[in-house]
């Protein structure tokens, strides 16, 4: 669990992380690029916020044995295990959401970073069903459109980004 700044307060269960008002933990949130000044989506498959269009990937830090990963590390396994590959990710901005999903939610630090790819895509049946390329001006028209249809943490990417990341 961390405060508003990001400052390790003490560890907690993923349950009681999600439950009820939630507890604010660490997230990561990814947004990889193309060359096309595109950049990649998925429908997200997993029992919290199934079924609604996402950012490329979201994890969680882990607490490890005598460390806690980091962001980057964090993001390259989510990459890793979601699409099957591997590249430099870089932070680009953080902030802090509250989203209830049923009796469970998100309470989070996110932390966002991208990439650029533009390699073939084999995404995992486990965590996406379906995924898409779209522009920058697309993705801001279908949010401003149906905003229910995607997750809070892609809403409150595109917020805080103002313009295209890349």
């Amino acid at each position: 669990m961390v405060d508003d700044e990001d400052n390790v307060v003490r560890y907690a269960s993923r349950s009681d992380c999600h439950s009820g008002d939630g507890l604010r933990h660490r997230g990561v949130a990814i947004l990889l690029h193309n060359s096309q000044a595109e950049v990649l989506l998925q429908k997200r498959k997993h029992d919290l916020f199934d079924n609604l269009w996402d950012l490329t990937g979201a994890t969680h830090p882990l607490h490890l044995d005598n460390r806690d990963e980091s962001y980057e590390e964090s993001g390259i396994r989510c990459l890793k295990a979601e699409w099957g590959i591997e590249l430099p990710l870089h932070r680009v901005l953080d902030f802090t959401y509250l989203e209830r999903d049923k009796n469970r939610c998100e309470n989070e630090y996110c932390v966002l970073l991208t990439g650029k790819y533009d390699g073939e895509l084999n995404p995992n049946p486990d965590h996406i069903y379906e995924f898409r390329w779209v522009t920058w001006n697309q993705l801001v028209q279908e949010l401003a459109e149906k905003p229910e249809g995607f997750t809070a943490w892609l809403r409150k990417a595109v917020e805080n980004l103002e313009g295209s990341p890349f």
